[in-house]
């Protein structure tokens, strides 16, 4: 069996061979930024007008790119991504 772990820094993320289930409700989008930045290692920008934005989203055992742009897709964001960072931002696909 393969051990899955719920972490306690963000009681909504669970991780099991690299993959992640998310679950939020009403979450502020900063705090679920402040997700895909520990599992990914990796910076994540945001503008400002989007910090408080809520999400809510439950997705189970998806990479965690498949969730950013699950995300993305449900909330009409898209985001450009290089090796040190990640960034999402507000627009049109």
């Amino acid at each position: 069996k393969t051990k899955i772990t719920e972490t306690k820094i963000y009681p909504g993320l669970k991780e099991k061979d690299n993959l992640v289930t998310l679950d939020f409700k009403d979450e502020k989008f900063c705090n679920v930024l402040k997700v895909f930045s520990y599992i990914t290692g990796k910076n994540v920008i945001a503008p400002d007008k989007l910090s408080d934005k809520e999400i809510s989203i439950y997705l189970k055992d998806v990479s965690p790119k498949s969730a950013i742009e699950a995300i993305c897709a449900k909330y009409n964001l898209w985001y450009e991504e290089n090796e040190d960072w990640n960034r999402g931002i507000k627009g049109n696909k």
